[in-house]
């Protein structure tokens, strides 16, 4: 039981830092490697969120014509 709220508690502490790092803080830990795949995942990101404006805009604009 101790063990998995450990690991439960160091989860939690992990995600709690990349959500940091995402939002620009704590960068200064990170290694080349780790900020070059930290902008990878960022503009990956951002891919996903325009091609789901697109979509969204498509759409309205197909059920507002008919």
């Amino acid at each position: 039981m101790q063990d998995e709220l450990r690991q439960q508690k160091e989860v939690n502490r992990n995600l709690r830092k990349q959500i940091r790092q995402r939002l620009g803080d704590c960068l200064e830990d990170l290694s080349f490697e780790e900020l070059l795949a930290l902008e990878k995942d960022s503009q990956e990101a951002v891919y996903v969120i325009r091609e789901r404006k697109v979509i969204f805009i498509l759409c309205f604009n197909y059920i507002s014509y008919y």
